[in-house]
């Protein structure tokens, strides 16, 4: 960061482990202009498999995984 310029950053991302945790908190405190960010893109995941579970959403859920089999069939362990 020190090598681009701190004033080009504003934020650290990485995921949860606690190592990298560590390390954007250290940054964080060493910068505090610098945001501390967690794993976006995992807990969009998390939420949108937990949304794909309500029974309003069954239908739709079931007829997506049945397409994604039918086109990717090797990576597909549901028995359609």
């Amino acid at each position: 960061m020190k090598k681009i310029g701190l004033e080009k950053a504003a934020g650290v991302v990485s995921d949860n482990t606690g190592n990298t945790r560590k390390a954007r908190r250290l940054i964080q405190k060493s910068v505090p202009l610098i945001v501390d960010l967690q794993d976006v893109c995992h807990l969009l995941h998390n939420m949108i498999k937990q949304i794909s579970k309500l029974l309003y959403f069954k239908d739709v859920s079931h007829s997506s995984l049945y397409t994604y089999c039918a086109l990717v069939p090797k990576h597909c362990q549901y028995g359609f």
